[in-house]
């Protein structure tokens, strides 16, 4: 596709000629180019803001880049061994990559926060930072366990569909919180110890205390009604789903202005639908259709195909004749 594009811009380069590469293959080409830069301003993004929200709850730089040190770590080690994993006859497509970076981001971010936390309040009862990271490591470190191979077993279970994209999906997202695991509970309480001997990580005054404390004691005081309150909105934010409606048109996951997208824009002007993306229907018959008869059966059958919702068909009837003798 790309030699494709780069021929016809050269051949055309100087002339007034306007000209797209459009078609499945330049979709797809265009799908994975977009994903790629796509992929990289999603990192940005999610470094930034998970700096942010660390920074509010920590207020200090260096707890706040702990978890991002791990997690940038764990996202190139996933990488790799996807990679290598590949030669193994593992599919890989873009949108896996996209789909490992998110969960390790938020996966490693939520073990951080869980043993930086854990490490926090034992630096409060009195123990000093060594001790500290030991006793946060075994108190959270069978809670991390459990729930890394609660999530690992259930992307686990996509390599029983037939669908290839969740069949490759799946192991890619498995190895990715295996690796946010181990980092877990071993690079990151490294980092900790060193950087706690210096003093870097002592966590400031809490600000919230009261608030979780406020909060706690209303639920104890009033259960039924706390649980009655979640649970309206919980189904509300579910019925949600009923709205939805999926499409399966790829050129709607692409933006306007990519190349297939505009091609296919242009010639949408002067060719119908179903000429630009046909579908077909086959038919197998244990005897010859190059008869009147069966003809005419299969004209019948396009006409009543075509007057359903949505269905559009191509002004030349002997093509779907054409189709049907052929099937």
């Amino acid at each position: 596709y790309k030699r494709v594009s780069q021929i016809i811009e050269q051949a055309t380069a100087g002339s007034d000629l306007t000209t797209h590469v459009t078609g499945e293959a330049a979709v797809i080409g265009d799908m994975s180019i977009v994903s790629a830069r796509d992929m990289q301003l999603i990192a940005i993004a999610t470094a930034i803001l998970v700096m942010v929200i660390l920074l509010v709850i920590y207020r200090r730089p260096v707890t706040a880049l702990l978890p991002l040190i791990t997690i940038g770590i764990s996202v190139a080690a996933a990488q790799g061994v996807v990679s290598a994993l590949t030669h193994l006859g593992l599919a890989v497509t873009a949108m896996t990559v996209v789909l490992m970076t998110a969960m390790i981001v938020g996966a490693g971010t939520d073990y951080a926060v869980f043993l930086i936390s854990r490490y926090h309040e034992y630096l409060r009862s009195g123990a000093d930072s060594d001790e500290a990271v030991v006793k946060a490591l075994v108190s959270i470190g069978k809670v991390i366990a459990g729930s890394a191979a609660t999530v690992a077993v259930t992307f686990l279970g996509m390599i029983f569909t037939r669908l290839p994209a969740f069949t490759s999906v799946g192991p890619a997202l498995a190895i990715s919180i295996s690796i946010a695991f181990f980092a877990a509970i071993t690079l990151l309480p490294a980092v900790v110890v060193l950087a706690g001997r210096r003093g870097w990580v002592t966590p400031r005054s809490p600000l919230t205390s009261r608030l979780w404390q406020r909060s706690a004691v209303q639920i104890v005081r009033r259960p039924k009604s706390h649980l009655f309150v979640s649970l309206a909105v919980l189904i509300g934010l579910g019925a949600c789903a009923l709205m939805m409606q999926p499409t399966f048109n790829d050129r709607m996951q692409l933006p306007a202005s990519a190349e297939s997208n505009q091609g296919f824009s242009e010639m949408a002007e002067h060719f119908s639908t179903s000429a630009l993306l046909p579908e077909y229907i086959y038919i197998q018959s244990p005897h010859d259709l190059r008869n009147p008869q069966s003809l005419a059966d299969m004209e019948q059958m396009a006409q009543r195909v075509a007057q359903l919702p949505n269905i559009a068909t191509g002004n030349d009837s002997q093509y779907a004749k054409l189709c049907g003798v052929l099937g």
